[in-house]
């Protein structure tokens, strides 16, 4: 389809194209007819006999005529002439001029302009709307820490240039679940993430974020991997299932320093995108949840937590 589309493309250029040539040179034939037939009245007008005075004025104009004007009236007889008599034989006299919605190469083209808006609106309402996947494959990951969290709440402030938000989780105990009941920023979503930093019952998942469901601050199972001199790589994948296409880049997380944030020990995690700069994240040591975090996108950074004083 799309190569149809850029055959209609092409074509429509050449075509459009062409009744624009066309359109001009009759509007320039047009142009030089009247002016070649003003001339030649204007010939045939001197030319037309008279007492002695009339004979004489015209010897006297004749002689005095330009030589530019009598070349520019014999090359505008000489081409157009032909035209103009077929022309005028074709076409009966009108009283008035034609208007331009007249032209037939002015309705050729308006309705031209009309059949390629329908096609390309059929075209573009036709074509289905992409559709994307996204899949993530990780190199192995060895953890050496467990998830702690302690029963509370924990607000982490969100800022996006000079827009700033807070979101909010409620960590609490609960006999259903075997790790910590996290319950979102609405008060009502609840999500029981296991010591491993993942959801319950999505053991198969990666180790990206702990949810697809919505845990995107508090902390992630990479995060329980973190070490000096820890690196760790990712390849994600963008597939358009429309064309089967696939853009992929690669994310890569390495530890470069020990930090002191809000008097916690903390991991400093570079973040790389294609091996470019794309920010870090702050991991408190000891339970593994995140301090902050800093990108492109924005800023994010916990304000309030049980263990923070």
């Amino acid at each position: 389809m799309d190569i149809a589309l850029v055959g209609i493309l092409i074509g429509s250029v050449f075509f459009l194209a062409g009744l624009v040539f066309l359109m001009c040179r009759d509007a320039m034939s047009g142009g030089w007819l009247e002016f070649s037939t003003q001339s030649r009245r204007q010939m045939r007008e001197r030319e037309k006999p008279g007492d002695g005075a009339s004979k004489a004025g015209s010897g006297k104009e004749a002689a005095h005529l330009s030589w530019m004007r009598q070349l520019l009236a014999w090359a505008a007889n000489s081409a157009f002439a032909p035209l103009y008599n077929k022309k005028k034989q074709a076409v009966p006299a009108q009283a008035g001029k034609k208007g331009v919605w007249e032209n037939a190469y002015v309705r050729i083209f308006l309705v031209s302009i009309g059949i390629y808006a329908l096609i390309f609106a059929y075209f573009f309402a036709s074509s289905p709307t992409p559709q994307f996947e996204f899949l993530y494959e990780e190199a192995p990951l060895q953890k050496n820490a467990q998830l702690l969290l302690m029963e509370g709440q924990y607000v982490y402030e969100v800022r996006t240039g000079e827009n700033a938000l807070n979101v909010t989780y409620w960590v609490s105990k609960d006999p259903y679940c075997s790790g910590y009941l996290v319950i979102g920023t609405d008060g009502k979503s609840a999500l029981c993430i296991e010591k491993s930093a993942r959801a319950a019952g999505e053991a198969s998942q990666g180790n990206m974020s702990a949810s697809q469901s919505g845990m995107l601050y508090l902390s992630a199972p990479w995060m329980l991997a973190v070490e000096e001199s820890w690196r760790w790589e990712v390849r994600a994948i963008i597939r358009e299932k429309n064309s089967g296409k696939n853009y992929t880049s690669i994310i890569g997380y390495e530890w470069v320093a020990n930090e002191s944030v809000f008097g916690r020990e903390a991991y400093r995690v570079q973040i790389k995108n294609d091996g470019n700069d794309a920010g870090f994240f702050l991991i408190d040591v000891q339970t593994r949840v995140m301090l902050g975090q800093n990108s492109s996108i924005g800023q994010v950074a916990l304000v309030k937590a049980p263990f923070l004083k």
